[in-house]
């Protein structure tokens, strides 16, 4: 018999797995210099934005 994961645990590492991803696909773009400077808001819109889809993928696979 399978045991499903702790929601927390699963919630919390779909976060991080995509909020890595999304900083990392940042810093490349901004190292191919397509964007010069990325704004405060749009670092904290990326933030929120995979804590919404780790809230979100967690719940999902319940």
């Amino acid at each position: 018999m399978k045991r499903s994961p702790n929601l927390g645990l699963s919630i919390f590492l779909y976060s991080a797995g995509m909020l890595l991803i999304l900083m990392a696909g940042l810093m490349l773009v901004q190292a191919f210099g397509w964007v010069k400077a990325v704004p405060e808001t749009v670092i904290w819109a990326l933030v929120l934005l995979s804590i919404g889809g780790g809230i979100l993928m967690g719940m999902r696979n319940r």
